[in-house]
């Protein structure tokens, strides 16, 4: 399913009022959101505010957020907040989070995946 909107500068996204007024009218069972921040204060982040609005909406109407990011997004905090950490049930990842972070996943019951590497 792909939501109404105003199609963004590098032609990847859909965002604004018409795509936020879709996602009243659907349900998401699991949301895969990429992210360009994750970090211990201002949670997950995003480089746009109308991404971060939208995945706000998105978080409304999913029964679980699964977060995305490669390790050198841990620590980072990019233009605007998604909300915390422990929105997500689920963060992806590669294996060079540090251990802060691992930490922080397993003390709020955050399921932290990472690729295997050899």
């Amino acid at each position: 399913i792909v939501v109404g909107g105003q199609m963004q500068d590098n032609g990847s996204q859909l965002l604004g009022e018409l795509a936020e007024v879709c996602l009243q009218h659907i349900f998401v069972n699991k949301a895969f959101i990429c992210v360009q921040g994750a970090h211990l204060r201002s949670g997950f982040t995003v480089s746009s505010i109308d991404l971060a609005l939208f995945y706000k909406k998105v978080a409304t109407v999913s029964n679980e957020m699964i977060m995305m990011a490669d390790a050198s997004r841990f620590g980072y905090s990019a233009l605007s907040p998604i909300g915390p950490l422990t929105v997500a049930s689920k963060i992806i990842t590669n294996q060079n989070v540090e251990d802060g972070f691992k930490q922080y996943c397993f003390e709020n019951g955050i399921k932290l995946y990472t690729t295997f590497e050899f």
